[in-house]
C-alpha cells in the first residue's frame, strides 16, 4: 500500500511532466485526487475585473457549469476571496465564508444543485489580478487531517505552476512568431491588458509608447493587421478560450513591412553600408525567413547565404538577427519622428 508521501510524489511527477503543456492544472487536480477522495473538481480562471470561468472539470454536470458561469459565479466564496484579497494558497470554503459578505443565492439555490457540501481549493496567481484555481468537492465534509494534507502541497504546486506559466508564455510566443526571438511579440488578455512579452517586445515595442494607442485600438476593434509606422505593422491573432495565461486573449507581433526580396522594401535602411545582395538577405531575414528559404528565394546555396550573412553581421558589428531587427526598428522610429 502506497504512503501519502509516495502518492504526493507520483502526482507531482505527473504534473511536472505537463509543464508548459495543456492539461497541466488538470494534473494538479488529479494529484489532489490521489491524496484525498473527491467526487468532483474544477480548474477555474479568476480575474478580479471579470467573472470566473471554467478551464477544466472532473465530474461537474453541464447544467451546474452553465448556472455558475451565467449567474452564480460572482457570488462564489473562492472568487469573492480572490477578488477582495488576491491572496494565493490552499483554502477551505468554510474558512472563507464570512457573515459580513453577501453571497447572494449561492448557498441557498446554487450549492444544493451541485449535491456537494464541502470544497477545498488552491489559488495560484498568474498576474496581480488573475489566478488559476484548482478545486476538489464532495458530498461529505473534508476532515481536518485531509485539509492539512492538501495544504502540504502548496509549495510544490506553486513552484510547478510558476514554471508552467513561464514556459507556456515562452512556447506560445515562439510558436506564433514567424521567425526567431527578434520579432517583438506579446500576450494581451481579452480586455487589452498586457500580460507578458518577449525580450524584443520589452526592448522595442514597450519603449515606443506612441504605438500603444494604435495597439489598443486594434485590440478593441478586433483588427488583424494594423500599420504602426511606415515599415512596421501589428499582427494580431486569437488565443484559445482555455489558454491559462489569458483565456480568449490576443497575441500581438510587430513585423517589419519588407514585401520585396530585392531590398527595395527597406527604404534607406543600410544603404551605403551593405552591398545590394546583402540588403536582399537582410530584407528576407527581417520577414522571418530562415537560411534555407532565403537561399531558395535568391537561388543561392545555403553556404553562400551563411557567408554573406557572416560578412554583413561583421560590417554592422552585430552577431544575431535580433540585433539586426533592433537596428531596423530604430531606423523606422527615427524616420517617423
Amino acid at each position: 500500500m502506497t504512503t501519502t508521501l509516495e502518492r504526493l510524489c507520483d502526482g507531482i511527477a505527473a504534473a511536472a511532466g505537463r509543464i508548459g503543456e495543456p492539461g497541466f492544472h488538470r494534473a494538479l487536480l488529479d494529484a489532489w485526487r490521489g491524496l484525498v477522495e473527491g467526487e468532483s473538481g474544477q480548474v477555474m480562471y479568476f480575474d478580479r475585473n471579470d467573472l470566473p470561468r471554467y478551464l477544466d472539470v472532473f465530474d461537474t454536470a453541464p447544467d451546474v457549469r452553465r448556472l455558475y458561469e451565467s449567474e452564480f459565479g460572482r457570488w462564489c466564496p473562492f472568487y469573492r476571496y480572490w477578488h477582495d484579497e488576491a491572496r494565493p494558497g490552499v483554502r477551505a470554503i468554510a474558512e472563507l465564508t464570512r457573515d459580513d459578505v453577501d453571497y447572494g443565492d449561492y448557498f441557498s439555490v446554487f450549492y444544493p444543485k451541485t449535491g456537494m457540501v464541502d470544497e477545498v481549493g488552491v489559488l495560484l496567481p498568474v498576474t496581480g489580478d488573475t489566478a488559476v484555481g484548482v478545486f476538489l468537492e464532495r458530498s461529505t465534509p473534508f476532515r481536518a487531517d485531509e485539509i492539512d494534507t492538501l495544504r502540504s502541497t502548496w509549495r510544490p504546486f506553486d513552484e510547478l505552476h510558476r514554471a508552467h506559466v513561464r514556459l507556456l508564455a515562452e512556447r506560445t510566443m515562439r510558436r506564433h512568431a514567424p521567425g526567431d526571438a527578434s520579432i517583438p511579440i506579446a500576450i494581451f488578455d481579452r480586455h487589452g491588458r498586457e500580460i507578458t512579452g518577449n525580450e524584443s517586445w520589452r526592448t522595442l515595442a514597450a519603449p515606443n509608447r506612441r504605438w500603444m494607442p494604435a495597439i489598443r485600438s486594434a485590440l478593441t476593434a478586433d483588427a488583424r493587421e494594423t500599420v504602426l509606422d511606415a515599415g512596421a505593422s501589428l499582427i494580431v491573432s486569437d488565443l484559445p478560450a482555455r489558454f491559462v495565461l489569458a483565456p480568449g486573449g490576443r497575441l500581438c507581433a510587430i513585423l517589419p513591412t519588407t514585401p520585396t526580396a530585392d531590398g527595395s522594401g527597406l527604404g534607406g535602411f543600410l544603404i551605403g553600408r551593405l552591398t545590394p545582395r546583402e540588403r536582399d538577405i537582410v530584407g528576407l531575414a527581417l520577414q522571418g525567413h530562415p537560411v534555407a528559404a532565403i537561399a531558395a528565394r535568391l537561388q543561392l546555396s545555403e553556404n553562400t547565404i551563411k557567408s554573406h550573412r557572416k560578412r554583413l553581421f561583421a560590417k554592422l558589428d552585430i552577431t544575431t538577427e535580433r540585433e539586426l531587427f533592433v537596428m531596423y526598428v530604430e531606423h523606422l522610429t527615427r524616420g517617423a519622428r
